[in-house]
């Protein structure tokens, strides 16, 4: 039900590129953490499967997996490091048209506690 929400009511879409052409899908972050992002569409009628692509901020796309189902967890990111992302759909062995790019900045990464149950809560603001 959460991912449909975000799908449904917002999320952190972003826009589109220059000259990218747009597929149905609606490209969203439903979830962020210091080393990872948590994605979802809304599917394109006739997908096959889905390629996903992430770049730095002003950085090129590099592609990152193919899925068939509608979200992807990607993994290994950088803490404090703002990325984009876009999927393209595969249809009758066609890749399509990318999304619209979907943007977040990974957040800061903390110390690990040494007296757990005495630690403070982490901010969660980058």
């Amino acid at each position: 039900k959460a991912m449909l929400d975000a799908l449904t009511t917002g999320g952190k879409e972003g826009s589109p590129s220059a000259g990218t052409a747009v597929t149905p899908g609606r490209l969203i972050v439903i979830d962020i953490s210091d080393m990872a992002a948590d994605l979802a569409w809304t599917s394109v009628a006739g997908a096959e499967n889905y390629s996903v692509s992430r770049a730095e901020a002003g950085g090129d796309f590099a592609p990152i997996g193919k899925v068939s189902g509608l979200s992807f967890a990607d993994n290994g990111l950088k803490p404090s490091t703002s990325y984009r992302w876009r999927m393209a759909p595969t249809t009758g062995g066609n890749e399509g048209g990318a999304s619209l790019e979907a943007t977040a900045k990974t957040s800061v990464k903390h110390k690990p506690c040494e007296n757990p149950g005495s630690c403070p809560l982490a901010r969660t603001d980058n």
